[in-house]
């Protein structure tokens, strides 16, 4: 289960889960954000698996910026993306 909240105009913040079941959520809560969305805060996300780790890949080639997140989700985003 993933939970979106958007405590700052320009960031998103997640908590839970990020896997292939919500990352076409967390694809639409970024089109529909009523403003662009600069920063995505992993701080709170306790697991990802591989589609979850391409989609923060794919954000971050987009221009977002990646911050927070475990040693585990950092370690994961490194070794497909340095």
């Amino acid at each position: 289960m993933l939970r979106i909240t958007r405590p700052l105009e320009d960031a998103v913040h997640l908590e839970g889960r990020l896997t292939r079941h919500e990352v076409g959520l967390l694809r639409e809560f970024l089109r529909s954000a009523a403003n662009a969305v600069a920063v995505v805060d992993l701080s709170h996300l306790a697991f990802v698996d591989d589609a979850g780790v391409a989609s923060l890949v794919d954000l971050r080639r987009r221009g977002l910026r990646i911050r927070g997140g475990s040693a585990f989700v950092r370690r994961l985003l490194e070794e497909v993306a340095p």
